[in-house]
């Protein structure tokens, strides 16, 4: 068994069909080392990049890597940038060669962008270093805020992207890698990892339970009904939401070896906030068929914590996808102007069509940043493929009057899928960065 705190029971959900997952969380937390009580994200840590690389392997292209510690590539509050971005202002952050990550073999990164302190509201934009960001945005905040947004961003010839501040006004940007996908040029053959479509399934809500304390370790089993599958899982892909916290503060997730050195969510006092992230996991000896996950809270209070898993990084031999990123974000949603459908009312779910340049033939997920723009009241959306039930887990948790991104892997059906608004109304973007489609056969 793992550590001492692995106690109570893993209770099954029902198997269907595609691979299936059930979750408990475990109920006694472990402390911590205590961080700075403040909502500030952690301070950045990084290591040798490897030098060797191996040859060529078409079979990678699309497949990923998790960091396994995840890495700060970029924070403008210290080091020789030492300021915030001014308005308009474009920061070029080099990714590949810099921690874990290999000098070469890279399509894409999965980042986890971070402001603080903006003087004003506005957003940033994360594209390849040299392409345009066409009108979208990846993270929107409001003046003062601190917040996190996961994001999916391909690079240039040479492992750069560019982060634009979009605003008015000035803003701290602070850049982590969690992991990313290759081009199959290099890299160790062994590596490549395919994605699992997962649905959205709950594995923890403390809601029922006892919230996280502060400066403590939640332990959460996820158990993968596919063998196959659950053997060679190296990474989780969650959603995970904080619900109504009453004290400022910032949690991490890991696989509890590899203790985190940055922050996965940022909150706010009273405000809900969600956040997608890559988790590696834990994968004990004596269980074929359980990961663990690790949540730390980092904050004056304990706190409600939801998890959601939408997938599994695995090598398993079929049934796979890879990525494919754009060259650039294409929006495809915008309903104040009607492009892909209408403005979302209370209980309203509407049906969009992917164009065939975000989701061509052989599309089964579109990665998106999707928005909410200005909801009467709060609120949360749902996002999944056409023609299926509608999950259980939220994409976005946004409050009344704010405009909210989020990250996100919405399943398609032809190029199909639903948006679903649960209160008041609202309008939502999403900005297409790239897709998901099945493994080629060997």
């Amino acid at each position: 068994m793992r550590r001492s705190l692995l106690l109570g029971v893993v209770t099954a959900l029902a198997v269907v069909a595609a691979p299936t997952l059930t979750g408990s969380a475990q109920a006694a937390p472990t402390a911590v080392a205590a961080a700075p009580a403040a909502a500030s994200p952690a301070a950045p840590t990084m290591v040798t990049a490897p030098s060797a690389v191996a040859a060529a392997d078409p079979w990678l292209v699309g497949t990923f890597q998790p960091m396994y510690r995840p890495a700060r590539l970029f924070d403008s509050r210290g080091g020789s940038f030492g300021r915030p971005l001014s308005a308009g202002e474009t920061v070029n952050v080099k990714v590949a060669g810099r921690g874990e990550v290999p000098a070469r073999g890279l399509s894409a990164a999965v980042l986890n962008l971070t402001v603080t302190q903006p003087s004003r509201s506005g957003n940033i934009a994360a594209v390849a270093r040299g392409r345009s960001a066409s009108g979208t945005s990846s993270l929107n905040f409001v003046a003062g805020d601190t917040r996190a947004n996961l994001v999916t961003v391909p690079l240039d010839a040479e492992g750069w992207v560019s982060v634009r501040n979009n605003g008015t006004g000035t803003v701290h940007v602070i850049v982590d890698i969690e992991g990313f996908y290759l081009d199959g040029s290099s890299w160790d053959p062994g590596a490549g990892l395919d994605f699992f479509p997962l649905g959205s399934q709950r594995v923890l809500d403390t809601r029922g339970s006892a919230p996280v304390s502060p400066d403590a370790t939640r332990t959460v089993a996820v158990r993968l009904a596919n063998l196959s599958l659950s053997n060679s899982t190296a990474a989780l892909a969650v959603t995970v939401t904080v619900v109504r916290p009453s004290s400022n503060g910032f949690l991490a997730l890991w696989d509890g070896i590899n203790y985190p050195q940055t922050s996965y969510l940022n909150y706010r006092e009273g405000e809900t906030t969600t956040n997608a992230g890559v988790v590696p996991v834990f994968t004990p000896v004596d269980d074929l068929y359980t990961r663990y996950i690790d949540i730390s809270v980092f904050g004056g209070t304990a706190v409600d914590v939801i998890v959601d898993v939408n997938g599994a990084y695995s090598a398993a031999e079929s049934g796979g996808l890879i990525y494919r990123p754009a060259s650039s974000p294409q929006r495809i949603v915008d309903t104040r102007t009607g492009r892909g459908t209408t403005t979302l009312g209370a209980a309203d779910t509407n049906w969009v069509q992917a164009p065939s340049t975000a989701a061509p033939a052989g599309t089964r997920a579109v990665c998106a940043n999707v928005t909410a723009v200005a909801p009467t009241a709060s609120t949360y959306l749902s996002l999944w493929a056409y023609g299926a039930s509608r999950p259980t887990g939220s994409n976005l948790n946004p409050a009344a009057g704010q405009t909210v991104a989020g990250f996100a892997v919405i399943p398609v059906s032809q190029g199909r899928f639903n948006i679903y608004n649960n209160s008041g109304r609202t309008d939502v973007l999403v900005d297409a960065v790239g897709r998901f489609e099945p493994h080629p056969v060997r």
